[in-house]
């Protein structure tokens, strides 16, 4: 019986476009508990100049007596908050997930940037939010300190994933094609892109290799490995490795 009831109300919300009554009652239920948090990571921020790294820190600068409990969900797993803040504090997300089944979930959270509550069957993906905005930055600024947060994004977002050249060329721009040494690249059939600060303290080279399956006809360009130079690419160069697929 219960493994119907997790199936009947994922196809609710997943496939009919809303959640079951039960569903869509707990979710509003977890989001006016976490308007007050909302409003108080605000407060903290216009007191100092940043979100906190941490829910907690509310309850310390008095602005929430507690942390609030997730709303328990009668036939789903027990809810899971997350909050995430950049290293900066200059935004955050704000989220609850419920499991409908072993492989289906519901997500109901808030973007400081964005000012409104959504409702997903996964919540968007911290890192890539990091790329979407410091990636932006970048190509507007050239600044060798937005430079590494998207790198460092683009890393922890795939550290069990392929890193797609479409999806560096979407956050950072086309870059500009360089050779890599022999000893490096491993294999003539490699090509890469590197991304540079504006006064070239700092620069990283994604290599890219081409990958084709038998099963599909489609191309899957992939990086490689990833190098980090400090300073712009020449003969005397240090590459220094930062990842690489294995």
């Amino acid at each position: 019986m219960e493994a119907s009831r997790y199936a009947m109300m994922a196809f609710l919300c997943l496939f009919l476009g809303g959640c079951s009554a039960d569903v869509d009652a707990v979710l509003n239920a977890g989001q006016k508990r976490l308007e007050p948090v909302v409003e108080a990571l605000e407060r903290y921020r216009s007191a100092n100049g940043r979100y906190p790294t941490d829910l907690p820190s509310l309850v310390q600068e008095g602005l929430l007596p507690a942390i609030p409990q997730i709303p328990e969900a009668r036939g789903m797993e027990d809810g899971y908050l997350q909050y995430n803040v950049t290293p900066d504090g200059s935004f955050f997300y704000l989220g609850i997930e419920y499991a409908l089944s072993l492989s289906d979930y519901i997500n109901r959270y808030y973007i400081s940037d964005e000012g409104v509550w959504s409702t997903r069957q996964s919540g968007p993906l911290f890192e890539n939010l990091v790329a979407d905005r410091w990636g932006e930055k970048y190509r507007k600024t050239g600044s060798a300190d937005t430079l590494r947060v998207v790198v460092d994004a683009i890393l922890k977002g795939h550290s069990h994933s392929p890193i797609f050249e479409s999806y560096v060329v979407e956050k950072l721009g086309e870059g500009h094609p360089v050779s890599v040494p022999n000893e490096l690249a491993k294999s003539e059939d490699v090509r890469a892109r590197q991304y540079a600060s504006l006064d070239e303290s700092l620069s990283f080279v994604f290599v890219f290799k081409v990958w084709t399956f038998m099963s599909d006809p489609r191309e899957f360009v992939v990086a490689r490995s990833v190098y980090r130079l400090d300073g712009p690419v020449g003969p005397s160069s240090k590459w220094t490795l930062v990842a690489e697929d294995q």
